[in-house]
């Protein structure tokens, strides 16, 4: 129970992190959960924070294994898809913007960007 607890605590660091832009921090929580096993529920929103962060510094610092931890949360997103449009479409979404943008394609981010707020809309999120 302890572990969970942790897990708990750590999502929320991440997201308050995250929101005001500390992603250094976000980065350092997640490094730590990369190899491990941890609950789906959890391993869903680190990689979800984990990407979009990883994108925003392959963008900073023109690092290729920022990129290529994004892309894998894309894909790892991907996955879950088909699960259940209705709760994951938006995030992936956002997900492939931040992608398209990271890699200079911004006409495809922008159409990202604004499916992903309509996938958000449509389902009430």
């Amino acid at each position: 129970h302890n572990e969970h607890l942790l897990w708990h605590v750590d999502i929320d660091e991440m997201l308050v992190k995250f929101w005001f832009k500390e992603y250094i921090p976000v980065t350092r929580i997640s490094e730590r959960y990369r190899s491990s096993k941890s609950k789906r529920s959890f391993e869903l929103l680190r990689r979800f924070y984990d990407g979009i962060t990883s994108f925003a510094f392959a963008r900073d610092t023109n690092v290729a294994s920022w990129t290529q931890i994004g892309e894998e949360s894309v894909a790892y997103w991907m996955n879950f898809i088909s699960y259940s449009k209705w709760n994951f479409e938006n995030k992936l979404l956002l997900l492939q913007a931040e992608q398209s943008y990271t890699n200079g394609e911004y006409t495809e981010a922008e159409r990202f960007y604004e499916a992903s707020i309509l996938s958000a809309r449509q389902h009430r999120f």
